[in-house]
């Protein structure tokens, strides 16, 4: 073959591999522009120097930016590619000589412009990564010398809300009924609202009521009252004791969700359908935790005689708690809850919570098999005590702090200690042998009865490991 015959050769089988093989295109019609990225970030960057900026503003940059350098990596990964595969192409048309068809030159002018473009593309895209890198330590400080001010802002004192209290208190009944008046659909009224609501709340409280009293029934009339019940009986009957303040919670939420437009927890009206819910599912935490067959059953000392006190104690703090959910909202004891006519109401539930919390605390001193721990009953007592002694000074967002802090640690504790109980029954229901329905689920995976504690007690260990994580 001629040398001319080869060069004409491999001209058409580079016209015929680059025309038809790749993409004329780098960049896809649902990835954004770089530009755009590059505008988006520079925006953040300018914003961030206003000092007015709050912690929910900072939040909004933080996951914004974090979303940005996600579109940006992508954007280098997809670009780099795109260059990897133009590079040879371009290296190959170099090679054909000035000897190629107008068709491959052409095509050589196109490739040549998308990977100048790719290149303006990727340097962007760096440029976005870079500037990323810098905004988020930025974000992060400005939100912790944000929250440093919010903590120590002092606002009134105990002496000057008393001496402001009639004006607080005077203004509230309009707040109540304005906060009360949501965006309803079309075709419904405030008063429709209403009788749905009465009548969904009266029907779920019959339905809940019937459902307890044939529950009780069932578990009187099979000895359960008189001999210890087994486990599976005892996690359902706090449902069943419950099941009207359960049923009311649900139905309330649950048309109000329908009929409401712009339905959320931030409308006091939802948050107290959502409130008996709450309050329906800590009550049967509350009972799980202090049931004959949990954890706190084998304290020495606890079980019967400081069941009734200690789950109404419980009982009181869960409604404490809910209470401050119900009128600060979503913010609960958010620091940026600084209003002047909200201070009274933060100063008001927050020693509610306190009150609560200590008399929970003060009475663990009596079980015989916790006063070991005394000294964390005290030093819970010195926090809640501390929180309101600042809060009466004025400081109700470090109060606040002090006391979201031990009522996260409590219900942290109780959901913990729960979440082990729960795993533990279950694995030592697996592993029972006098039971013909786990034996059929060890044969179903293959482990014998000798093999059962052992093959059984690693998957708990790494169930309780997760959980401590």
């Amino acid at each position: 073959m001629s040398k001319r015959a080869r060069h004409t050769l491999g001209v058409r089988l580079a016209w015929f591999v680059y025309s038809f093989a790749l993409p004329a295109s780098a960049q896809d019609d649902d990835i954004i522009p770089s530009t755009l990225l590059l505008e988006q970030i520079e925006s953040i960057e300018q914003s961030l120097q206003d000092p007015n900026l709050t912690q929910t503003d900072l939040a909004q940059f933080r996951a914004q930016t974090e979303n940005l350098r996600d579109e940006a990596t992508a954007c280098v990964e997809s670009v780099e590619a795109r260059i990897e595969q133009l590079t040879p192409q371009l290296e190959l048309l170099e090679d054909l000589g000035p000897n190629t068809t107008s068709a491959l030159f052409d095509r050589f002018i196109e490739l040549n412009q998308e990977s100048d473009a790719a290149s303006a593309r990727l340097l962007d895209c760096q440029t976005v990564l870079q500037k990323a890198a810098d905004v988020l330590p930025a974000i992060s400080q400005r939100t912790e010398d944000l929250s440093s001010q919010y903590l120590w802002q002092r606002d009134d004192s105990i002496v000057s809300m008393l001496r402001n209290a009639p004006k607080a208190l005077s203004s509230w009944p309009s707040r109540v009924r304005g906060s009360f008046q949501p965006a309803l659909r079309a075709d419904l009224t405030t008063l429709q609202l209403l009788w749905i609501l009465v009548g969904a709340g009266l029907v779920s409280i019959v339905a809940g009521v019937l459902i307890r009293r044939r529950y009780h029934q069932w578990y009187d009339g099979a000895g359960h009252d008189k001999n210890t019940p087994t486990l599976g009986v005892l996690l359902v009957k706090p449902f069943a004791t419950h099941a009207p303040m359960l049923l009311l919670g649900l139905s309330l939420s649950l048309v109000l969700a329908i009929c409401i437009l712009n339905f959320s927890v931030s409308l006091p009206m939802v948050r107290v359908a959502t409130a008996m819910l709450l309050y329906g599912i800590g009550c049967v935490i509350v009972d799980w935790t202090t049931g004959p067959l949990s954890p706190s059953a084998k304290l020495a000392g606890f079980y019967p005689d400081h069941v009734g006190p200690m789950r109404l104690r419980l009982r009181v703090l869960l409604i404490a708690v809910i209470l401050s959910f119900v009128v600060l909202g979503t913010q609960w004891f958010g620091a940026e809850q600084t209003a002047a006519r909200d201070a009274l109401a933060r100063f008001l539930t927050l020693g509610i919570v306190c009150g609560a919390l200590g008399w929970v605390l003060t009475y663990l001193t009596n079980i015989r098999g916790l006063r070991r721990y005394r000294i964390v009953y005290v030093a819970g007592l010195i926090t809640l005590g501390t929180a309101l002694i600042t809060a009466a000074a004025g400081f109700l967002n470090f109060a606040s702090y002090l006391t979201q802090g031990s009522v996260r640690t409590a219900m942290a504790i109780i959901l913990v200690w729960l979440a082990l109980w729960f795993v533990f029954s279950i694995f030592e229901a697996l592993v029972d042998e006098n039971r013909s329905n786990t034996r059929s689920l060890r044969n179903f995976i293959s482990i014998s009865d000798k093999e059962s504690r052992t093959s059984f007690g690693v998957i708990q260990l790494t169930a309780d490991i997760i959980i401590w994580l």
